[in-house]
């Protein structure tokens, strides 16, 4: 397979994987999903989404949405889903939270459950069941590899154990946990793999979770060009996250959004925080923007009227 000999290549130039890398996977997201999801109606409602992790289909499930569609250039992002849903479908919820994320409760050391040997051969005839090359690629690379070694193909940036607790609704507790089980297997998901830049939008749709992909876009024309394409295809009354943002959402850089695109956005507070992302962040580049930040995850919601 095409995909699994680019891996091979990857371990050989031990090179780790990196948010510039096509094998930066996200084990699970780094959003506070549990807190947006309030902000719109999804049952019945044709979903687009962005991201490699998963969460956003199995906690929007719980909602019934009539579709999903799953977009993300990571070539592992269908391979992870199936991955993702035999852990889902196979193990309790504390099984299952261990299985999936990468860093641990306090530390943020790697979780020594993570991808596990053991736990994947309790689920692989199922994976197999779903989807057979997803099965192959993932047994090969589990096989061949240590779990360190399997690690660097996950996003560094992720969420610890408790934040991916609190901001998925369908790890909350039980009783959500098994009617997402249920639910997620009942809903057609439909997974793209291709950057945003290259997607053209031609099915319509309800509810657009952007993720913070804008912030990755250097040329503003393309930014206003792919949202431009994202309103059209939306239905009346439709709803899109514009932008995840990981601390306080600044007056002049709100006020340049609203500039930029001419529309009205709304910016929404959130209780919570992914503190871990906010620490990430904070090692790199933005260390001293971010002293003049709260401590809070906002989003911009864009409604369509």
């Amino acid at each position: 397979m095409e995909l699994l000999e680019c891996v091979k290549d990857f371990y050989a130039m031990k090179f780790k994987a990196t948010n510039e890398n096509c094998f930066c996977i996200y084990g699970n997201s780094n959003e506070n999903i549990n807190e947006y999801m309030n902000l719109f109606e999804l049952e019945g409602r044709k979903m687009f989404v962005i991201g490699s992790s998963f969460d956003q289909a199995i906690n929007a499930s719980l909602e019934r949405p009539s579709s999903i569609t799953i977009l993300d250039k990571c070539p592992f992002t269908d391979h992870y889903r199936y991955l993702k849903m035999a852990a889902f479908c196979e193990m309790a919820r504390e099984e299952f939270v261990y299985f999936v994320c990468k860093r641990d409760f306090k530390q943020g050391d790697l979780n020594k459950s993570f991808i596990g040997k053991e736990s994947f051969d309790k689920i692989k005839h199922t994976l197999r069941s779903f989807n057979y090359d997803s099965y192959y690629i993932w047994d090969e690379i589990i096989k061949t590899y240590s779990q360190r070694e399997v690690s660097w193909l996950f996003h560094n940036g992720v969420s610890y154990l408790t934040e991916v607790i609190k901001s998925n609704r369908y790890l909350l507790n039980d009783d959500n946990y098994y009617k997402a089980r249920k639910a997620i297997m009942d809903i057609p998901i439909n997974v793209i793999n291709k950057d945003i830049v290259d997607y053209d939008f031609a099915t319509d749709y309800d509810v657009i979770w952007f993720s913070n992909v804008f912030s990755w876009l250097i040329d503003v024309n393309l930014e206003k060009q792919i949202f431009g394409l994202a309103t059209n295809s939306l239905n009346e009354f439709g709803k899109i996250l514009f932008s995840y943002y990981w601390a306080e959402l600044l007056d002049d850089e709100y006020n340049a959004i609203i500039d930029r695109h001419g529309v009205n956005l709304e910016r929404h507070k959130l209780h919570g925080a992914m503190v871990s992302h906010w620490n990430y962040f904070k090692k790199r580049e933005l260390k001293e923007d971010r002293k003049k930040r709260e401590i809070k995850d906002y989003v911009l919601i864009y409604e369509k009227k």
